[in-house]
């Protein structure tokens, strides 16, 4: 999720051309030889974004942001194949995303404003930090719960692909909502 929603609002950010050929090298590197981890993808997103939102217009914030919007989107492609969709539907969507946030920013300005974007880069930020953290968490939870079974219990199963899409579905269902009241 982090990957989806970091690539389409950091694709907003996007201004020139160096900028789009930056999006396509992060998207073509992260596609072909990296592989997602979470601590690096939250850690990627919440840098970027603090940095974006301490120093906003910046040539080289403009630049970063852009290969990171690509390798998100990139990385995307290995998270979606892991989900079951065949590796040319996971690149189709993942590339049509930030692509979609790129065209329609640069169309309407009313499509991402200044305020808007901010917020999101917050939103992404935090949820980049959370997804950072997470592994951690989840190795010290599971090992508590681990201490804590008797002999021959059984452990809570993970939520798994559910929670996902259930979370993604109510973003999405939000940002469409926010979509439709401006008009």
């Amino acid at each position: 999720m982090v990957c989806g929603l970091g690539a389409a609002t950091l694709a907003t950010t996007v201004t020139g051309r160096r900028d789009i050929v930056a999006l396509i090298g992060g998207f073509v590197v992260a596609t072909v030889w990296l592989r997602p981890e979470a601590v690096w993808i939250g850690g990627m997103v919440a840098l970027v974004t603090l940095v974006a939102v301490i120093r906003p217009g910046g040539r080289l914030v403009g630049l970063a942001s852009a290969v990171v919007a690509g390798a998100l989107a990139g990385l995307w492609v290995r998270v979606l194949e892991g989900y079951g969709l065949p590796v040319w539907t996971a690149l189709s969507l993942a590339a049509a995303v930030p692509a979609a946030a790129l065209m329609l920013a640069h169309r309407s300005p009313q499509f991402a404003p200044q305020v808007l974007r901010e917020d999101a880069l917050l939103t992404i930020g935090l949820l980049g930090l959370v997804v950072a953290a997470v592994p951690a968490l989840s190795l010290g939870w599971r090992s508590a719960v681990a201490m804590n079974l008797e002999p021959g219990g059984v452990g809570r199963p993970a939520l798994g692909l559910w929670m996902t899409l259930g979370l993604g579905a109510v973003v999405s269902l939000g940002g469409l909502h926010t979509l439709w009241r401006r008009g």
